[in-house]
């Protein structure tokens, strides 16, 4: 189940709160798309990433590992590799396709 992230922050660090404010208005596609590349544990990946988000008082290095790891999985960066020229082979994703992570 999605919970709300609080966009409002405590904390002086405006990274945590833009990072909270993108998960709170795009998480669910952001999990969608996560599941759809490796299903359940992709969306666990994203659901744990939100729940560490909600407890952050600041944005510190293993988040930001996190954040960018799952760039790279969303980006298909992993599974590219040198198949840059079957580029347009692939289909495109649309996370709205499937239904909402719970």
């Amino acid at each position: 189940m999605l919970c709300k992230i609080p966009t409002n922050t405590l904390s002086a660090d405006l990274l945590i709160a833009t990072v909270r404010a993108h998960f709170a208005e795009h998480g669910a596609a952001l999990c969608n798309a996560a599941a759809l590349i490796e299903n359940e544990h992709g969306a666990a990946r994203v659901l744990r990433l939100m729940s560490d988000l909600r407890k952050a008082t600041h944005l510190d290095r293993t988040l930001r590992n996190k954040l960018i790891d799952l760039h790279r999985l969303l980006s298909l960066d992993i599974a590219l590799g040198n198949l840059e020229a079957e580029l347009p082979n692939w289909i495109m994703l649309d996370p709205a396709d499937v239904a909402p992570c719970s």
